[in-house]
């Protein structure tokens, strides 16, 4: 791929700290590239560390199974370096969790500086600066928990640049709405940043091809009626490729590779086409991806029903993906993270999994949260057999209700009311009060724990929802001034 311009105390609140989670638990999320030994220097290993007159060794004493237990619901706990580092990453590991919101300050020269805020730490929490700093003390600020909380590791490095020119970036955007020109159209004047593209390396073409049980390609487009109410109509030849011509109109020269999502009718009917019609399928997607000239297809089955069905849409895989590499095309998966089973043969077929990150509800019903959506869901994956390479982290540029309401503000929408850290707004559309999105930051930090991983990419759900690219707090931008610091050969517009 290019990289585009792209803390254990002896008190009565310490024993009962050891009686919840707060000191119990084992960490999840494997090892941290950027402080794994051999890697890089963790600049915060053994350093005086301490909460006013308490010792806090054990935050920084390397040892997860250990914690600094503090004895209220706030509290500051701070390293001395002894000298001045530089370092661009810092990863929070919590026992239990209590913690609510925290931010990191750090001690230039004399004066003390913010230089990251955050809501969760839970069992991991990866925090990327955009920039490395150099600085001779660091702060970790609790300013809410839910109880007293305890830190097991805090972890300063300088992340080594990674080689991983292959980085993907995947980008779903509909179809549909190149198709009425709403979202793309030089003639009418309507344009999508067109400096996406030098961040995204493929573009994922949704919501207009279908199979039906014959194994028929079928192509549909949402339309809005004299009702006013949004229906699906089916869309010729000519429009499709009418829309596939804006979107080569769009990427112009640059090297960005457009996937086409086949997606599902009912499990039955899919079921059917899989099996039944199996040999007419593979035959009409072969036909339609090469004749619109596709660099790969991507399947979105929400879900297989019973493994009668996973076992079918394995078999299927395994006997597409000659036929696809043949023809020099990939093939993607669409799966949230929970309940896959598909055959270990057919967990091999597949050249990227775009993980769908999202609408996935953490105790507090935020969406996409860092532990649950990107540490573990990857963590579940490595668990089916699938390497690291072929997974993308799901990011939405979109919100959802706290609680769990069918409610998706667009992150273009919302951005007037949040900022680079913010990713909950109490404010957005008082019918649904409170959504959580993902911020800047937290786009940043999803980004960077993906190049430190070794991950395939990232994926965004979907383009045309951020910001323009030049909005300080694009998600994309994010995005690309990650990689472009962490990974080689990296360049960002200015």
């Amino acid at each position: 791929m290019k990289i585009r311009k792209i803390i254990a105390a002896l008190s009565a609140a310490a024993i009962a700290c050891a009686a919840f989670s707060g000191c119990a638990g084992p960490a999840t999320g494997g090892d941290v590239l950027s402080i794994q030994e051999g890697k890089t220097e963790n600049l915060a290993l053994n350093a005086p560390a301490a909460m006013g007159e308490r010792d806090a060794a054990k935050a920084v004493d390397g040892d997860r199974s250990t914690a600094f237990c503090a004895r209220s619901e706030k509290g500051t706990i701070e390293i001395d370096f002894g000298r001045e580092v530089t370092f661009d990453t810092i990863v929070l590991r919590e026992k239990g969790w209590n913690i609510r919101q925290y931010h990191i300050d750090v001690l230039i020269g004399e004066e003390w500086e913010t230089i990251y805020i955050g809501d969760r730490i839970e069992d991991l929490r990866y925090c990327a600066l955009e920039q490395a700093v150099t600085a001779s003390g660091l702060r970790l600020i609790v300013d809410s928990s839910n109880q007293v909380f305890s830190i097991s590791e805090i972890e300063v490095a300088m992340a080594p640049k990674s080689n991983n020119q292959g980085f993907r970036v995947s980008a779903y955007v509909r179809t549909d709405l190149m198709v009425d020109g709403s979202l793309y159209d030089p003639d009418g004047g309507v344009y999508l940043d067109s400096k996406f593209l030098d961040v995204a390396t493929e573009l994922n073409f949704l919501g207009c091809v279908n199979l039906d049980g014959d194994g028929n390609i079928v192509l549909t487009r949402t339309q809005v009626n004299d009702a006013g109410e949004e229906e699906s109509v089916l869309m010729t030849d000519d429009e499709f490729a009418a829309a596939l011509e804006r979107m080569r109109t769009y990427i112009g020269d640059r090297d960005v590779q457009l996937t086409m999502t086949i997606g599902t009718p009912d499990p039955d009917t899919t079921y059917r086409a899989m099996t039944e019609s199996r040999d007419a399928l593979i035959a009409n997607i072969m036909d339609f991806a090469g004749r619109f000239g596709f660099d790969g297809i991507s399947f979105d089955w929400e879900r297989p029903q019973n493994q009668d069905q996973f076992n079918a849409f394995s078999d299927f895989l395994i006997e597409l993906k000659p036929r696809l590499t043949e023809a020099g095309m990939r093939l993607t998966l669409a799966w949230a993270s929970w309940g896959v089973n598909m055959k270990p043969e057919a967990v091999k077929t597949a050249d990227a999994i775009e993980i769908m990150s999202y609408d996935l509800f953490d105790q507090y019903g935020n969406q996409a949260s860092f532990l649950e959506s990107t540490v573990q869901a990857v963590d579940y994956f490595l668990s089916l057999g699938y390497d690291k390479s072929q997974l993308n982290i799901g990011i939405p540029y979109y919100g959802r209700p706290v609680d769990g309401g069918a409610y998706w503000p667009s992150y273009s929408d919302a951005q007037y009311q949040l900022g680079r850290y913010d990713d909950t707004d109490s404010e957005f559309v008082a019918d649904y009060g409170q959504s959580y999105f993902n911020s800047y930051q937290t786009v940043m930090d999803k980004t960077a724990y993906a190049i430190s991983e070794g991950l395939g990419g990232v994926m965004v759900f979907r383009l045309e929802l951020d910001r323009p690219y030049d909005d300080p707090v694009s998600l994309t931008k994010a995005i690309g001034n990650t990689i472009a610091h962490r990974i080689e050969g990296g360049d960002i517009h200015e």
